[in-house]
């Protein structure tokens, strides 16, 4: 635990190992953020295309292309101040891309798909000062044990992240 200023919630981490991710939730998580993800080696080039396609008809984003290892790669090995500098999209989805093929290739086959998912799963946000999906899953329904969890369950955790301020359970 984190501890936060002026009596806020603290930070919640609880990491997970690995062996610990349910089949349930590596299936929910694919169902919701990218569901090519056992075939691709780290980007998805037709989701890039059809978001961007979308995005251009509608003159504004309105749909991601990221694949769940790109999202990983954002958060945690780029630089933020790239992260954040919409003046330099085109790099930073250009290093994604690079970074996303080669932690595909370090981390190869099913074992290294799922140790992805661990670590995004490990990573991100989910409302609440939750981060993580095991804090996460305490937090909202008192489960220690991720085999516990339920379909619906898991499928809302995997949902959060999307949007962790609109889908925090607490607030909403």
């Amino acid at each position: 635990r984190i501890a936060t200023l002026y009596g806020a919630r603290q930070e919640e981490r609880r990491f997970v190992r690995v062996a610990d991710v349910p089949p349930l939730l590596l299936g929910t998580l694919q169902a919701v953020e990218d569901r090519d993800f056992k075939y691709h080696h780290g980007v998805d080039p037709w989701a890039i295309l059809r978001a961007a396609f979308a995005n251009l008809s509608a003159g504004e984003v309105v749909q991601g292309g990221s694949t769940l290892t790109q999202q990983l790669v954002r958060q945690r090995l780029l630089d933020p101040a790239l992260v954040q500098d919409p003046d330099r999209t085109v790099e930073r989805k250009i290093k994604e891309i690079i970074q996303s093929i080669r932690v595909t290739q370090a981390y190869p086959g099913l074992d290294g798909k799922r140790r992805i998912i661990t670590a995004y799963y490990n990573q991100n946000f989910f409302g609440n000062n939750n981060y993580g999906i095991r804090a996460a899953a305490k937090d909202y329904f008192g489960v220690t044990d991720l085999n516990e969890l339920t379909l619906a369950q898991a499928a809302i955790l995997a949902a959060i992240p999307q949007s962790p301020s609109n889908y925090d359970l607490m607030k909403n």
